[in-house]
């Protein structure tokens, strides 16, 4: 069965943890293909254009990546082919990092990809929490796991426009009340994790930067 805003709630683990000064929001995934394949559908040009957009640059370690749409790039830190890639999510001293890991299954046949991003313990995140990191991420992860199903569709004009319909409004809040429930998980208050996610919710939606602090 296709992937599916509901199955992606229920298939993916959303994790946060304090990591040094600063915190790390994990996703993890199972997908019913060889660490081989998910790792050519993470790092080939053209295959991540069909799920996700543009990203360029060089796959080695002290290349550097290149995400016209986010306006993100930055160096390769680490490259373990079909294992493990490390990327800074910029240049700066206080930058964040992504590192996206596969493991496989006890027969090779299937794997596990974890997704975790550190980010810094900044205003941002005491206004935002995990989940303004963690929804973005949810949607992408959507995108890949439906391109590991009919690696030949595109479906990078259908994702865009999701974000903006009606389902994809509702499928960016259900992520953010989980990602409440990992923040709490991780110690956080109750009433700062609530508003952060009512914030990120809002945010996606449309509804102004302000609008979480009415809900």
């Amino acid at each position: 069965m296709l992937a599916t805003t509901d199955t992606q709630l229920r298939d993916v683990t959303r994790t946060v943890e304090q990591d040094g000064p600063g915190f790390a929001v994990i996703l993890a995934q199972a997908f019913d293909a060889p660490p081989a394949e998910v790792w050519a559908a993470l790092t080939e040009p053209a295959r991540i254009l069909r799920y996700f957009g543009e990203v360029n640059g060089e796959l080695r370690e002290g290349g550097e990546f290149r995400i016209p749409m986010m306006g993100v790039h930055g160096p390769v830190l680490t490259v373990h082919e079909r294992e493990l890639l490390r990327l800074a999510w910029g240049f700066e001293a206080h930058a964040s990092s992504v590192e996206l890991r596969i493991a496989p299954s006890a027969d090779g046949t299937e794997s596990l990809f974890t997704l975790r991003h550190h980010v810094p313990a900044d205003e941002h995140w005491d206004t935002y929490g995990p989940a303004a990191t963690g929804c973005g991420w949810d949607g992408a992860l959507l995108g890949l796991a439906r391109h590991l199903q009919q690696p030949a569709t595109s479906w990078t004009q259908e994702m865009a426009g999701f974000e903006t319909s009606s389902e994809g409004r509702e499928f960016v809040t259900a992520p953010c009340e989980l990602w409440q429930q990992a923040h709490l998980a991780a110690g956080a208050d109750p009433h700062q994790a609530h508003e952060a996610a009512a914030r990120t919710a809002a945010f996606y939606r449309g509804e102004g930067p302000n609008g979480g602090d009415a809900a």
